[in-house]
């Protein structure tokens, strides 16, 4: 927060709401459990990624990327494949912010994907999906 005192920012909380919790799967041996959250951008800011742990940027809409993802020419990891598919179907981002307000925790479950073998090959399910539960 040094960086907002510096440039007397203010953190504007009107613009941001938790979207999704994820929680990296049992087989994994480094485990996160991440909180996601949607955020407005007013138009006289700009982004900027950290340059550490991103490296490269590239702002386009949800269903832009999810295009790119389901041709191989981006690579994504599945809750930010699972994360942009909530967003499609909402015509703005101040829609998909003013939606996401109004949820209660109990309307942002965890999600603990799990994963097992069947017949040698990975297979890795959600909550809601068939078996989840029996593995």
């Amino acid at each position: 927060m040094i960086f907002v005192y510096k440039k007397n920012l203010e953190l504007l909380t009107e613009n941001i709401a938790p979207f999704s919790h994820w929680i990296t799967p049992d087989i994994e041996v480094k485990r996160f459990d991440t909180r996601f959250f949607i955020a407005y951008l007013p138009s006289n800011q700009t982004e900027e990624h950290d340059g550490n742990e991103l490296t490269h940027s590239l702002w386009i809409s949800p269903k832009k990327a999810l295009e790119k993802a389901y041709a191989g020419d981006m690579n994504m990891i599945m809750p930010t494949i699972k994360n942009l598919e909530q967003c499609i179907g909402f015509e703005s981002i101040q829609e998909l912010l003013n939606h996401q307000q109004k949820l209660t925790n109990d309307d942002i479950p965890s999600i603990l994907p799990k994963f097992f073998k069947k017949d040698g090959n990975w297979v890795g399910l959600l909550p809601g999906d068939a078996g989840y539960d029996d593995n």
